[in-house]
């Protein structure tokens, strides 16, 4: 054996007595190997990764030179290969290992707006923090650990550079960067779907992708765009049909936006000892109910509340961007049914049983109209506690604290953020599960587990919403409750099964692009319903959606609107939601693109979106002008 080890030893002595052969070694090896393991861990297959580096050569290349470029950098910087590989090895692999569990948490893979919430990375590793680790994840960092090793031999006691050498390499590379990869411009439009984050990173490499996503993004100008168009839509938009019943009846509105809640028992092939969401099934054939159309899948809260505030469509913004990334400065001057509820003399609240720390609350809440942000440290220091956060009964405790505490000469427009039920779903999540429990013949143990984990949590939030209702019931003021779910959990098992979905037969595919138009709003959808203790008789059932929902709102209660959100309820009688891969019609009906009848009245929408957000404010100050 230890003439083994002294054999394959000679090489890598040979190789270090030779400086430059050494150095260019590393430099045109290492970005290499780290293109290879990135690719690995985003793609999870030998065969997949091979067939991408055959059919995209160009690209691998070209991630190659951006890569070395970077070690370059590194190299000048530190003055030593090994930090210099090491600086590029392991951020590449985390943050392909970040994009991979995005894309099987939350349908998307990491984009450059995600590092927005860097702050927040101890919260987001906690909720990745039960995922288990892939066998392709595991081999890739066993062979990143190798690497190291091997690297940390072979530039062991290599001469260093000198400062001036390391000025020249660092500053040659950082200028080639600059000059030559970086300075492009990312052309997108605002509402046509071209190619989305996923499909671009598939046909680029992941790190290729997310670096030339760097550069600057410019949305596309609508073709008619100029300030004679936009005041033509601004003299068209609908007048309000209703008259001001807000000025009859100003209830107190309550917007409950509870986490992963969904009308469980539409999961098909599986058996329930009870009911666990008796609550939500009593309520919604006694008041107006149906089905929400999220902007997401498993993940993105932040976003879904955005999108029910402003009625902007997340995905018309362009791509890279979402409602919780743009520039602060904009949120002052975005529309918002917050400012139209001030604007009939509503105090304005948030009551969210977590920290700030995610999608900017502490700094957008404001902006768009809330005058009171309650987050976790608001909450008395024994708040119950279950799956790792402040309970929903603790929650419904403290909002109805705030409402008590309320200026009780004025309505009040409460919102409620949950977070009991959030991600992870491991099979010991709560300490007690709830009495109603979940099988399923075509679920493994692992895959029972983790589906009951949730099942305790959605009859949790169920009991909640219980608890709040008889709460109101007895209340004389006037109160409407808004209960909805944001999306549908993410029910990864980290296994080689995929979800729980695929194993029900609720979908066909794991990888939301695989997913058929049916399958697709399947897996946008959850419930809500909208209780109020002074209706003698409620308004029928309809589905909704995250862009639809403010503004429907706003029509049952006859507040009135400004042009713009006039003309997202003109909307209404044209489509529910739009989003990457889907678009849904006014009664549901699911097609990848928009209906060819439909083009103006969303391009329309969209022009309005580019004055708003990217183009000359023409009429934006006008288009939300609080009536």
């Amino acid at each position: 054996m230890p003439k083994i080890l002294e054999q394959l030893n000679r090489p890598v002595d040979r190789l270090c007595r030779r400086p430059m052969h050494l150095r260019a070694a590393v430099v045109l090896l290492v970005p290499a190997l780290v293109l290879l393991l990135s690719q690995f861990i985003t793609i999870q297959s030998v065969e997949k990764t091979a067939e991408w580096f055959v059919r995209y050569p160009g690209n691998a290349l070209y991630g190659w030179f951006v890569l070395a470029l970077v070690q370059l950098n590194l190299w000048g910087a530190t003055g030593s290969l090994f930090w210099s590989s090491f600086l590029l090895i392991v951020p590449g692999e985390v943050l392909s290992f970040v994009s991979y569990y995005e894309n099987i948490v939350n349908g998307v893979p990491l984009r450059v707006s995600d590092f927005v919430m860097v702050g927040a990375a101890g919260s987001l590793i906690s909720f990745l923090g039960e995922l288990r680790p892939t066998l392709a994840g595991a081999v890739s960092v066993a062979a990143g650990i190798l690497l190291l090793v091997l690297l940390y031999k072979l530039t062991r006691g290599s001469p260093r550079l000198g400062r001036g050498s390391r000025a020249v390499i660092a500053a040659s590379s950082l200028l080639v960067m600059v000059v030559v990869t970086l300075p492009q411009i990312n052309t997108v439009p605002l509402w046509e779907h071209e190619e989305t984050v996923a499909e671009s990173y598939a046909r680029q490499g992941f790190l290729l992708g997310l670096y030339r996503s760097v550069a600057p993004t410019v949305v596309e100008q609508p073709a008619r765009y100029s300030q004679e168009w936009m005041e033509q839509i601004l003299a068209e938009i609908p007048e309000d049909e209703g008259t001001n019943a807000a000025g009859e009846v100003q209830p107190t509105v309550v917007f409950f936006m509870s986490e992963s809640f969904f009308d469980v028992t539409r999961l098909p092939n599986v058996e329930f000892s009870g009911d666990p969401v008796s609550s939500y099934h009593a309520l919604s054939k006694a008041c107006t109910s149906g089905h929400f159309y999220s902007n997401t899948y498993g993940g993105g809260t932040g976003n879904v509340e955005m999108e029910v505030f402003t009625g902007l469509s997340s995905s018309m913004l362009g791509v890279h961007v979402t409602p919780t990334t743009m520039d602060e400065e904009l949120y002052g001057s975005l529309p918002s049914i917050v400012k139209l509820f001030k604007a009939q003399g509503y105090q304005t609240a948030v009551v969210h049983a977590f920290s700030d720390e995610l999608y900017n609350r502490g700094v957008t809440f404001p902006r768009i109209g809330f005058d009171e942000l309650y987050f976790e440290d608001s909450f008395p220091e024994n708040a119950e506690r279950k799956g790792g956060y402040i309970s929903d009964s603790a929650l419904v405790d403290q909002a109805i604290r705030v409402y008590e505490q309320r200026d009780k000469s004025k309505p009040m427009f409460l919102y409620v953020l949950s977070m009991e039920n959030h991600q992870p779903y491991p099979e010991d999540k709560f300490e007690e599960n709830c009495p109603i429990t979940a099988t399923g013949e075509t679920l493994t143990e692992l895959e029972e587990g983790i589906l009951n984990s949730i099942v305790t949590g959605i009859y949790d939030a169920d009991q909640s919403l219980r608890k709040i209702v008889n709460y109101f019931a007895e209340q004389e003021e006037p109160v409407m409750l808004v209960f909805w779910g944001d999306h549908l959990p993410s029910l990864y098992t980290g296994t080689e099964t995929g979800t729980v979905y695929t194993s029900l037969y609720f979908v066909g595919a794991d990888d939301l692009n695989g997913l058929t138009e049916e399958e697709l709003k399947r897996m946008v959808s959850t419930d809500y319903l909208i209780w109020t203790n002074y209706e003698q008789e409620p308004l029928p059932d309809e589905d909704t959606s995250s862009m639809m929902l403010g503004v429907q709102v706003l029509d049952r209660l006859g507040i009135p609107k400004s042009p713009f959100f006039r003309y997202v309820s003109h909307l209404e009688d044209s489509m529910l939601l739009y989003r990457e891969k889907l678009f849904l019609a006014a009664d549901g009906t699911p097609t990848r693109d928009i209906p060819e009848q439909l083009l103006p009245e969303i391009q329309t929408y969209a022009a309005m979106l580019y004055d708003m957000l990217y183009g000359e404010q023409y009429i934006t100050d006008r288009l939300n002008a609080v009536p």
